[in-house]
């Protein structure tokens, strides 16, 4: 299909042009950005009370910066400066490379910058193209080096230094746009030059420049923002373009300079120089560029204090426009800081880099970084971090857009400058139709000279789309031409192609003419479904076999199978042919399309071998067989026994046969054709038997020797070669003397076997135990002792070894069986036993029917022995002294002393038993109590002591040995002492006590002004005394008692000495009495805080307005972080008291500022710029959120799936809304929760 080339211009609005030609370094002014991060989350062990989150001043927080860059783009920056920075090797040149760290562990190479002109005059010819002898930088060199994210700079179209404003402006112009021409697939959109260098120094280029959208630039001449120890990026604000002065490697000392640089970069500052070259070879010279960059990488590098950042001067720019135009919003949510961002960015710019640090006075466990590329962080187990943050924050113009732009200033200024610059930006315009209109428009503008075959017709057609069966080819052939090359999707260079697609497929190509005409067409071939199979090559299979041919199988083809030519009957997929004869096999698939496909092979049997093993046979199992075959020249040959390869590959095979078997031979032709023939061993069944070696018997024991058992089998037994009259398949032998057994087993089949055991006769041992016989008392011992003759060891029934044993049964009424053996070297054994009765041994116990073991003095026990097993009692023995009969177990003790108690038992056997205990007599203790007096007033204290104890019980309940009581009447106290044995006595005290008479007084009023009369007082009963401040006799004085508040005090005493004290409280006002409010206190936004005045006044007056003796304050009603006087004055008759407290309004107590501890959301931070964060406490899944301004309105509404904090926080973000009071409503499936929010 031809594309046909359209003729029209489109017609653009002036105002847009206007637009264009005051911003023509893009070509359309390129929209400010949002920041690329959405969040970060660092989050700590504890949540911290001190944290901050600064932007670093340097990128990767580094103290100082360096930028170098090579002028006039000569090609040692690449074949030198390139791989001597980044280690990877160029031109032939190979060096380890110079580093610095991102403070995470990542080494970044160094990086310089080249700026660059194009051509040698106003367009052409071209110094960068390959090989061209300028000794400049190639485009494929620069290419390289922008992909390392090196800097290339606009220096100019040519080198030229006029101060012509139209050469400087073109020039600039026309610089950018060829380089971004020729570099335009290095990154997306081409590489744009965004730092500019004068030519020569020339100042009048900077103006141009910076109308030209250029965010710097460099001059050696003149005053820039960097001095001769360069400048403090911080005294700068990176909003708009700056001079930058340079200096001249050549002529400085540089890692001197770098040293006065690093003292200078202190208290804030941070320093940055840009130092440039013409050429590292000649000008630096070489050398002293070699020593100067691997001091400073030695000394400032990764491998030295790592604090130098070595970054071209564009990627510096970037990151401090960045910096200062990203804003850092952050707060704490239980455990995590939570960091956002805010701010307009450019989207001009090459690089978008931002570091934060962060400090804490919590342990870092996580950073988690939401957005972005290229992000590192480090501070994990420490209290702060580095955190390196990058995004693609360019905003790419589509190059439709661009040459659109430059395409409408040519033709409104038809200048052939203008021209220049708009025809390289449809140069960078894929072929097509666009690309065509755009440059016909060019094309059209009178008195215009282009690059030689941009305006030149090279269109063509590739004809229509045709369509083909699957598996036929078709040619395509392009318009031909001299010098003419070809590109087609397929990646040929040809004029003409042939394809054979096996399915629908578009084809294009494009042509380039020498004059530069760019054409391309495009056509589809159309493949229609077609069956497509091989059988491949003739095959050659042995007679006998069966092959297998498959065509594409399909429910609607139709198949036509032929065998040397005869259709068949076959009409399916396969064909399954057995091999006799030769064959040619024909197969014709056609399809509902009418497409048709066919294949052929040709079968050629081959010959068998001839095998023959005879016929079946019989044979004894465990007698060999031997096979043989005759030899067959190149074949080869494989025995199976039982359908298993044996291994054996020669013609002999001889197996041993233990059973029925199957014997297979098969002999494979040079052909791979194999032969076999098989044949069946019987196995007749054969006795197998086994006696084992000879074995030597103790002389007089029987041997059983036996074969396994068959009823037809026949046995014959021979003893020392004497056939015995044993006919059964075992024999008994008694061995008295060395002798010879054989035995011979036949089958019926006449199979027979035979094997013979030599028992050799060898003496047995002698032993005797000693004691025979004892009887014993359960509990005794006895020695045994043994004696043996013949023997080589001995050992007693439990396996020791020794001649004499010392046993004690454990077990009465029982007759002990102690036996022992003795081995001879042939293992003979002979035994021995020892009979030993044990006869019970009483056993009795002493028990209390009356006290215990431990007991107080004076006091009765009573014992009793009992029987607790064994012999019956016999006779009884009390304390070594008493002898009775059984029936005096008992006894009575009344014991003055410790007492040891023993009772003794004998049975009839004369067995003995005993048991004792020790009785303890404990004293008792000696209580009594002392008071310091016996008669007191009535309800006086009196302190009781008891003594002579260590625990006490007082008659009222108390435990304590010291007690006080207060007798309104006469009374006796008693106690009960006891000791740590248990023991107890008893003392008893009497208190006598005398009446109190009840003393009251009246008179005196609750307030008093200073300036009061003085107020009588009265006492009941009379006679008593008034006591305090302003007290004379019995009036009291309110100017005598002064400011304040006073107790007075009456006091009686009776004729019993018993004395009755009453008292009142009164306040006097004298102009200097306070109020007292409380501490000053520091409340959180939304605590309530109550203050009182205290009662006794007629009228309050508040500094807030109110006049109640209480009022409250709301910490929402004032601003965080403020602090304000709360003062209140009181008026009693004209007396005055007044107080004052200060009351601040926290401002990092709260994430909410209605936030109670059960609530279920948070809304941070609050106060806000609009901008917040909503989180669930925990998930409640779905929610919709609505935020209403103080009218009531909505002005914000959104659902979200969830806003749980280990997921996902829910950002809010309101349209431009006024400052104010705003309600936030959240709805979930949990419920309704309303929250307030302040904006400003």
């Amino acid at each position: 299909m031809k594309r046909n080339r359209m003729t029209g211009h489109i017609v653009v609005a002036l105002a847009f042009i206007v637009m264009m030609l005051s911003t023509p370094k893009a070509g359309a002014q390129s929209p400010a950005g949002a920041v690329g991060i959405s969040s970060v989350v660092v989050s700590f062990n504890t949540p911290p009370t001190s944290y901050t989150v600064t932007k670093a001043p340097l990128r990767y927080n580094k103290k100082f910066a360096l930028s170098f860059h090579t002028d006039d783009g000569i090609a040692d920056a690449f074949t030198i400066g390139f791989p001597f920075f980044t280690g990877i090797p160029a031109a032939g040149n190979d060096f380890p490379g110079l580093f610095y760290t991102n403070g995470c562990g990542t080494d970044i190479s160094y990086k310089l910058s080249s700026s660059v002109f194009s051509f040698n005059s106003n367009n052409g010819p071209d110094i960068h193209n390959p090989g061209n002898g300028y000794g400049a930088l190639s485009w494929p060199q620069m290419d390289s080096m922008y992909r390392e994210n090196f800097s290339i700079y606009n220096h100019g179209l040519s080198g030229d230094n006029s101060s012509d404003p139209e050469v400087i402006n073109y020039s600039i112009k026309r610089n950018e746009s060829y380089i971004r021409r020729k570099l335009y697939e290095t990154t997306p959109g081409g590489v744009r030059t965004n730092l500019f260098v004068n030519p020569q120094g020339n100042t009048a280029w900077t103006q141009p420049a910076f109308d030209l959208g250029y965010l710097a630039a460099l001059n050696q001449s003149g005053q820039g923002i960097l001095g001769n120890t360069g400048g403090d990026v911080n005294a700068y604000t990176w909003n708009q373009p700056y001079t930058l002065f340079r200096l001249q490697a050549e002529s400085i000392n540089l890692p001197q300079l770098l040293s006065q640089m690093l003292a200078l970069s202190v208290n804030g500052a941070n320093y940055w120089t840009t130092v440039y070259t013409l050429s590292l070879i000649n000008q630096y010279p070489l050398a002293d560029f070699y020593s100067d960059f691997n001091t400073i990488a030695a000394t400032y590098g990764k491998d030295g204090q790592d604090n130098l950042w070595m970054a071209t001067e564009e990627e510096v720019i970037d990151y401090l426009t960045v910096r200062d135009a990203t804003i850092v919003n952050y707060g704490l949510i239980g455990n995590n800081l939570v960091i956002m961002f805010d701010g307009q960015i450019p989207s001009d710019l090459r690089f978008h880099p931002l570091s934060l640090v962060v400090n804490a006075n919590a342990t870092i466990t996580n950073i988690q970084i939401n957005g972005g590329t290229n992000n590192s962080s480090t501070g994990i187990g420490q209290q702060n971090a580095l955190i390196n943050l990058e995004w693609e924050g360019t905003y790419i113009h589509p190059i439709e857009v661009l040459a659109d732009s430059f395409v409408s200033i040519a033709e409104q200024t038809e200048a052939q400058f203008d021209c220049w610059v708009a025809m390289d930006y449809v140069q960078m315009m894929p072929a097509g139709d666009t690309k065509n209109v755009y440059r016909d428009r060019l094309c059209a503008i009178p008195d215009v000279i282009y690059e030689p075959g941009f305006c030149e017709d090279c269109s063509f057609s590739l004809g229509a789309d045709t369509t083909i069966c699957q598996g036929y080819c078709v040619e395509l052939s392009a318009i031909a031409g001299d010098g003419y090359t070809y590109l087609w999707s397929n990646d040929s260079t040809t004029q003409s192609i042939t394809v054979c697609p096996m399915e629908t497929t578009t084809y294009w190509v494009e042509v380039n003419t020498p004059g530069g005409c760019v054409s391309s067409d495009t056509i589809q071939i159309l493949v229609m479904p077609s069956p497509v199979f091989d059988f491949g090559p003739d095959q050659y299979v042995c007679i006998g076999d069966t092959v297998l041919l498959e065509g594409p199988p399909d429910v609607e083809y139709l198949y036509l199978w032929y065998l040397n030519g005869v259709l068949t009957a076959e009409d399916t997929y396969q064909l399954q042919l057995p091999v006799t004869d030769t064959v040619t096999v024909l197969l014709e698939v056609l399809t509902p399309n009418t497409c048709i496909a066919r294949d052929s092979v040709t079968i050629y049997p081959l010959q068998l071998p001839v095998v023959n093993l005879g016929n079946d046979i019989n044979w004894c199992t465990g007698d060999s067989l031997t096979f043989s075959h005759p030899y067959y020249e190149g074949h080869s040959y494989a025995w199976f026994k039982n359908n298993v390869f044996t291994g054996v590959t020669d013609t002999t095979y001889t197996f041993l046969v233990q059973a029925t078997s199957t014997v297979r031979l098969e002999i494979t032709s040079p052909d791979n054709c194999t032969g076999s023939d098989t044949l069946t061993v019987f196995g007749l069944v054969t006795p197998v038997f086994e006696f084992g070696n000879d074995l030597n018997v103790c002389r007089g024991d029987t041997v059983r020797l036996q074969a396994p058992f068959n009823n037809t089998f026949t046995f014959a037994w021979y003893l020392n070669g004497v056939l015995s009259n044993v006919i059964t398949n075992y024999i008994d032998v008694v061995v008295n003397e060395t002798v010879l057994v054989k035995l011979t087993v036949t089958s019926p089949q006449n199979c027979s076997y035979s094997d013979s055991i030599r028992l050799i006769a060898v003496a047995v041992p002698g032993i005797v135990v000693s004691p025979q016989q004892a009887t014993l008392c359960l509990g005794d011992s006895l020695n045994l002792s043994l004696s043996a003759t013949g023997a080589s060891s001995f050992n007693w029934w439990d396996g020791n070894t020794s001649q004499t044993r010392y046993v004690t049964p454990v077990k009465a009424d029982t007759t002990y069986h102690y036996w022992a053996r003795a081995v001879n070297s042939f293992g003979c054994t002979a035994f021995d036993t020892a009979f030993v009765r044990v006869n019970p041994t009483p056993l009795v116990g002493l028990s209390f029917t009356q006290g215990s073991d431990s007991v107080c003095y004076g006091d009765t026990i009573r014992m009793l022995a009992s029987n607790l097993g064994g012999g019956a009692f016999d006779v009884v023995v009390w304390d070594h002294s008493d002898t009775t009969g059984v029936s005096g177990l008992n006894r009575m003790y009344v014991p003055n002393q410790n007492t040891w108690v023993i009772v003794e038992v004998f049975t009839v056997d004369g067995c003995y038993g005993a048991d004792s205990l020790l009785i303890t007599v404990n004293e008792l203790p000696v209580v009594s109590i002392t008071a310091p007096v016996q008669e007191v007033c009535q309800g006086s204290p009196v302190i009781l002591t008891a003594e002579g104890a260590d625990t006490y019980l007082w008659s009222n309940g108390l435990t304590t040995a010291e007690i006080t009581v207060y007798p309104m009447e006469s009374a006796d106290y008693a106690v009960i002492g006891t000791n740590t044995s248990g023991c107890f006595a008893t003392d008893t005290i009497s208190i006598l006590t005398f009446p109190v008479t009840q003393a009251s007084m009246s008179g005196l009023q609750a307030v008093y002004c200073l300036n009061d009369a003085v107020t009588m007082l009265f006492g009941d009963p009379e006679g008593g005394l008034f006591t305090g401040h302003g007290i004379v006799g019995s009036t009291f004085s309110p100017e005598l008692a002064g400011d304040g508040v006073h107790t007075i005090y009456y006091t009686f005493e009776n004729s019993f000495g018993c004395k009755s004290v009453d008292s009142s409280r009164t306040i006097v006002f004298g102009g200097n009495t306070q109020i007292d409010l409380g501490a000053d206190t520091l409340i959180c936004p939304d605590d309530i805080l109550t203050l009182d005045a205290g009662t006794g006044f007629t009228q309050y007056f508040w500094s807030t307005g109110d006049t109640t003796q209480e009022i409250t304050i709301s910490g929402a009603d004032y601003m965080p972080g403020t602090s304000r006087p709360v003062s209140v004055v009181g008026v009693l008759a004209g007396c005055t008291a007044s107080g004052l407290v200060n009351v601040g309004i926290r401002n990092d107590c709260f994430i909410n500022i209605d936030e109670h501890d059960g609530d279920r959301w948070a809304v941070v931070p609050n106060p806000n710029n609009g901008t917040f964060l909503l989180t669930a406490k925990l998930s409640e899944g779905p929610v919709m959120v609505r935020v209403y301004n103080s009218q009531g309105a909505v002005v914000y509404a959104a659902a979200f799936p969830d806003c749980a904090f280990d997921g996902s926080p829910c950002i809010i973000k309101l349209p431009a809304s006024a400052q104010g009071l705003y309600v936030v409503s959240i709805s979930t499936n949990a419920g309704l929760q309303v929250h307030k929010v302040i904006v400003r």
